[in-house]
């Protein structure tokens, strides 16, 4: 007499006869979500600007890249005169699209390209984004400085601004840095580029004439 089929006591299978249904859906969203996860995640920012914050009220704003069909609506609430970008990535929809939206909204734009992801790079950079900022605040714009992620050189642009230009503490600026994203651990190298940079940078804006001297002792970002 023949052997009958034993039963199966692997749990995958077991699921799969019980609910077959149920079984493909999960197989499906296991194959399925690995490939398209990028555009997953970029979902999000078709409905909320990316990591859109205030610096000053009605003055300066500051964030990531924002998604296309959101910037104009940015622009037109915020009552954003000014773009000062700090990313380049022709690659990027949104960025290729995003001088044409502003300057068909009224508005200037400069880019600044040159620094990279971990918001390290050329500090002059940093000086003429800093001394485009002050200029047009005092034209009555209001302006917004953006990176791709606004975490690493939105962070560091907003950093300098608020102790070099501001005067404000050290510790509150660095603490505003890591509320936006940035991680020591992530990027180890923004905390020494900033230190290490602060006196060259106070230099280039005391002759650009956007602060009137070389603040002392120079604002270091904290120990962490």
């Amino acid at each position: 007499m023949a052997d009958s089929d034993p039963v199966p006591t692997c749990p995958i299978v077991c699921a799969a006869r019980r609910r077959p249904a149920t079984f493909v859906a999960i197989l499906i969203i296991a194959v399925v979500v690995p490939i398209f996860w990028k555009d997953i995640e970029r979902l999000p920012r078709r409905f909320v600007p990316r990591n859109l914050g205030v610096v000053e009220e009605g003055r300066l704003y500051r964030s990531g890249q924002i998604h296309r069909s959101l910037l104009p609506g940015v622009l037109r609430d915020k009552g954003i005169e000014s773009v000062v970008c700090l990313t380049y990535d022709p690659r990027q929809s949104d960025f290729d699209a995003e001088e044409r939206i502003v300057r068909q909204s009224g508005g200037q734009y400069l880019l600044l390209p040159g620094l990279d992801g971990e918001g390290i790079g050329d500090i002059v950079i940093y000086a003429v984004a800093l001394q485009r900022v002050k200029e047009h605040l005092e034209q009555g714009k209001t302006v917004l400085v953006h990176c791709s992620a606004g975490s690493e050189r939105t962070g560091a642009a907003i950093y300098f601004w608020r102790t070099l230009v501001r005067g404000h503490a050290p510790a509150d600026a660095w603490r505003e840095v890591l509320s936006y994203g940035h991680d020591d651990r992530d990027n180890p190298k923004l905390r020494p580029y900033i230190n290490g940079n602060l006196p060259a940078l106070a230099s280039m804006l005391v002759d650009r004439g956007v602060i009137a001297r070389v603040p002392d002792p120079l604002p270091m970002v904290p120990a962490p």
